[in-house]
């Protein structure tokens, strides 16, 4: 027999997977929180009760949503529905910009990502490109959140 200690490389890359998956996720809970943060200090003069109340509504249902999806193993009908109901919120997030709340594009780059973690790449892709185009739609608007900070005298 040998001293040497066998290396279980299934259990060592199982354990790796698992690590990179948990780092990936509190990288996605960070992100949405550094967003929130960002959207409302800077959203003063227009940060009114109700759009404070709606976004953080909106935010923590996120939260529910995403803290759903990475910690169960869901059924893919489930994954597309909790995807789907990531997809909402964030454009829900958005479309505040019309009540003067500041864009959080930090939620469409976590909305993003989901996509490529739960499809495929081509459906991650086809996804990705409609949030980027409804993304478009929210910031072409008039009164949209790509409007001017600074507002002349």
């Amino acid at each position: 027999m040998s001293s040497r200690q066998e290396i279980d490389f299934a259990a060592l890359s199982v354990s790796l997977e698992q690590t990179i998956s948990t780092a990936g996720v509190s990288t996605a809970f960070i992100t949405i929180a550094t967003g929130y943060l960002i959207t409302v200090l800077t959203t003063p003069p227009e940060l009114t009760p109700v759009n404070f109340l709606t976004f953080t509504l909106l935010q923590v249902l996120y939260y529910a949503v995403l803290w759903w999806l990475a910690r169960k193993h869901l059924s893919d009908r489930l994954v597309v529905l909790a995807v789907v109901v990531l997809s909402l919120l964030t454009v829900a997030t958005g479309w505040l910009g019309l009540t003067g709340l500041q864009w959080d594009w930090l939620l469409y780059l976590v909305t993003v990502s989901v996509y490529f973690m739960a499809f495929s790449l081509r459906t991650g892709i086809i996804a990705g490109v409609l949030l980027y185009l409804s993304m478009a739609v929210n910031l072409g608007y008039p009164e949209g959140a790509c409007r001017d900070v600074v507002t002349p005298a």
